[in-house]
C-alpha cells in the first residue's frame, strides 16, 4: 500500500513539474513575440523590417468621438499585409477621451527578395468631408534581411 501511494506521488510530482515548464516556455515565447515586434507612431515615420522579425504595429493617436478617424490609402498590398485594425481606448473613463488607433502589420517573403520599400499613407479626417491636406502621415517602410 505504501509503495503505491509513492508511486502516485512520484507521477503526480513530475507531471506538475512538466506542466509547469510548458506553460512557463509558452509565456516566455508570448513575451519574446510582443517584445520583438516594434510600434511606430507620428514620432518615427522611418521604418526598418527585417526578415527574422516581419512584423510592425503603428499606433496613432486619435478620438473617435470627434468624428475624426484615421484612414490607410491604398498600399502595395502584394508585399505587407494589415493583419488587424482596432481602436485602444484611453484608460480614463471620461467621456470624449480620446486614444490610438493601432493597425498591425505582416511583411511577406517576398519583400526580402529584392531590397523594396513600400509607402504608408494615413490621412486623419472626417470620412464624409473631402479634404485629406490637414493630417496626412506618410510612413515609409523599407525591407533588409
Amino acid at each position: 500500500m505504501k509503495i503505491n501511494n509513492k508511486i502516485s506521488f512520484l507521477v503526480l510530482l513530475v507531471l506538475s513539474i512538466v506542466a509547469v515548464f510548458t506553460f512557463a516556455d509558452v509565456k516566455k515565447s508570448d513575451n519574446n513575440v510582443i517584445a520583438a515586434t516594434k510600434v511606430y507612431s507620428e514620432d518615427n515615420l522611418i521604418i526598418t523590417v527585417n526578415q527574422a522579425n516581419p512584423t510592425f504595429i503603428i499606433k496613432l493617436k486619435s478620438n473617435p468621438t470627434t468624428g475624426y478617424v484615421w484612414t490607410l490609402k491604398p498600399y502595395n498590398k502584394n508585399i505587407v499585409n494589415n493583419d488587424k485594425h482596432e481602436f485602444l481606448p484611453a484608460e480614463t473613463k471620461l467621456i470624449g477621451a480620446g486614444g490610438f488607433e493601432q493597425w498591425s502589420f505582416q511583411v511577406k517573403p517576398k519583400a526580402f527578395v529584392l531590397q523594396q520599400h513600400v509607402k504608408l499613407k494615413f490621412v486623419y479626417a472626417r470620412p464624409w468631408e473631402k479634404t485629406e491636406t490637414e493630417n496626412v502621415l506618410e510612413f515609409e517602410v523599407s525591407f533588409v534581411k
